[in-house]
């Protein structure tokens, strides 16, 4: 349905746009542009999504335009990243996330496994090192970081679990056992959780002492990317270590899926616990895509026929709201707006679904939404967030500059012709964190 010719067109146009829309005055690409104006909506870069655009320029690195600019990409990182940029100021106080580190680093990693460039690989090491000595204290963890006052507050939001993933990735590569400890003390931490044990899925956050304080959720379960950044971490530790604790720990956390899974098949993207029970907040494309994917990925490297059955149960639910002229879905099941980056990663989910059944429907339903956002998320100066399912008419024209560079991860797929689970690196680009 797409032909080769069509494909590199559409990736040069994206890189036409990273070139000449998207970049800020450091040299860098801003987060938001008006698609229509071309004009950046804020001066804010996107340092802290490098793994969300660099890569898949990276990977036409015999484009030699393409190699350049991300030569020069790096080179701006890493002026940056020893200003200390990842923080936000709320109240005249900076605050360091410890997440905000996830994206860079993987986009490191990735550049590594790409080059083989030293640059790279001692960028992503000084980093770590920082990122421990911040987040990893006095035999704890935290999640947010005071540089005025050199304090890490004792407070883990559960997206710190997505670093067992990159720890265990590094140490994969790398072969360093202190990186090897740090996942492994990591992933102790989170499932030797009271919550844990007791609801088999993690909450938002985590405190060390029992109580509740206004503004942390200590109650309520966020899918993605809290639960699932941490059971893809802890999948990839297993693969590391073989581990028999962890993936007993990841058929726990499998089990709560399940069990809190409405009848529609429409996972939620928060479950809110009030004296044990649960009670679903919302759902979303968002969460159902991230379900989908993770569940494939339990379904091949556990061999889990649950999680296949689920996933299966799962897409066809989401499916069955797509709409059949433009082959759009909506982000809200009751909703008629789509949202772009989620359908770009349930196209992902579904290639991954068709490889592990067979069905050709998973396959024509992902190459129609493709056509679909191709066809009517299209702007001149970048792809529009959402758009009417019904009439294809743009709603919301705001674009995103990283959700243009992620659109090239199923063209990448498209181009290839292989199977994700067959082909590491491939696996590793499409991998959504």
């Amino acid at each position: 349905m797409f032909s080769k010719k069509e494909i590199k067109e559409k990736i040069q146009e994206i890189f036409y746009l990273y070139q000449n829309v998207f970049l800020l005055p450091n040299g860098l690409p801003g987060r938001y542009v008006d698609g229509q104006s071309g004009e950046i909506a804020y001066q804010e870069s996107l340092l802290a999504d490098f793994g969300d655009y660099i890569p898949f320029f990276l990977y036409f690195k015999k484009d030699k335009k393409m190699s350049r600019f991300c030569s020069q990409q790096l080179a701006l990182a890493e002026k940056e990243i020893k200003k200390d940029p990842l923080k936000r100021t709320y109240w005249g106080i900076d605050l360091v996330h410890a997440f905000e580190y996830d994206d860079l680093l993987f986009g490191l990693y990735l550049y590594y496994l790409l080059s083989r460039g030293k640059k790279a690989k001692n960028l992503a090491a000084f980093i770590l090192k920082n990122h421990f000595e911040r987040f990893f204290v006095n035999r704890g963890f935290s999640s947010f970081y005071l540089p005025q006052f050199k304090l890490s507050l004792p407070v883990v939001n559960c997206l710190l679990g997505g670093f067992i993933e990159i720890y265990a990735l590094f140490y994969k590569e790398f072969k360093k056992e202190k990186y090897l400890k740090r996942a492994e003390k990591l992933a102790g931490f989170f499932i030797e959780n009271s919550f844990f044990k007791k609801f088999s899925l993690f909450p938002h956050h985590i405190l060390p002492f029992a109580c509740h304080f206004p503004g942390l959720k200590t109650n309520e379960v966020t899918l993605m990317k809290d639960n699932t950044a941490t059971v893809w971490g802890l999948l990839e530790l297993y693969k590391a270590a073989n581990d028999e604790k962890i993936k007993k720990a990841i058929l726990k956390w499998l089990s709560g899926f399940n069990s809190f899974l409405p009848a529609t098949s429409l996972p939620a993207q928060t479950i809110y616990f009030k004296r044990d029970k649960p009670t679903v907040q919302k759902t979303t494309l968002t969460a159902g895509f991230a379900a989908v994917d993770l569940l494939c990925d339990l379904s091949f490297f556990l061999k889990s026929q649950p999680a296949i059955k689920t996933a299966e149960s799962i897409a066809s639910a989401w499916l069955s709201l797509q709409n059949q002229q433009t082959g759009l879905l909506p982000l809200y099941p009751e909703g008629k707006i789509s949202f772009l980056d989620s359908e770009t990663d349930m196209s992902i989910a579904l290639f991954k679904l068709y490889e592990l059944t067979g069905r050709k429907a998973y396959q024509r339903k992902a190459l129609k939404i493709l056509q679909g956002i191709f066809k009517y998320h299209y702007q001149k100066n970048g792809y529009a967030l959402g758009v009417n399912i019904e009439s294809g008419k743009i709603t919301r024209p705001k674009s995103n500059v990283k959700f243009n560079a992620l659109l090239i991860k199923p063209l990448i797929y498209l181009l290839e012709k292989r199977a994700i689970y067959e082909n590491p690196l491939l696996f590793e680009l499409l991998k959504d964190r």
